[in-house]
């Protein structure tokens, strides 16, 4: 199973690197997908996140480095599914959350894990609170 995470999950999974979101991405029955433009927001909102888990930035720095153990998918991947109705459609949902679906769709995903609760009502097919497990 393929899945993409947004920037709901992923901090949600710095903040509380011991917590069950974290846990989760450990899982070995997935292929955990980041967008590379999510490490740089990561990245431009550092102090903020850190001062959320309560670390120091450059604590929070290492715990960013370990999500590139996950799969990256390239904006170059990206851009030719840009035009894609899906994408066009999460764009009027929320411009910035549209990238995460065209990363869906360039990689295959099965879905989208998010906490964006517009993006789960408007594709509740493919945007997930909880990533199911795969069958055995």
């Amino acid at each position: 199973m393929r899945v993409v995470l947004d920037a709901s999950v992923a901090v949600a999974a710095l903040i509380r690197p011991r917590g069950w979101t974290a846990a989760q991405l450990a899982r070995s029955d997935v292929e955990w997908y980041i967008p590379t433009f999510l490490l740089d927001e990561l990245e431009d909102h550092l102090r903020e996140f850190a001062g959320m888990a309560d670390v120091s930035p450059s604590t929070l720095r290492l715990r960013i480095e370990s999500l590139r153990s996950k799969r990256m998918v390239t904006d170059e991947r990206m851009k030719p599914h840009h035009d894609d109705p899906i994408v066009r459609q999460a764009a009027t949902i929320d411009p910035d959350d549209a990238p995460y679906l065209a990363a869906v769709l360039a990689v295959r995903a099965d879905y989208l894990w998010t906490r964006d609760k517009e993006l789960l009502a408007a594709f509740p097919t493919l945007a997930v609170r909880v990533v199911p497990l795969s069958a055995p």
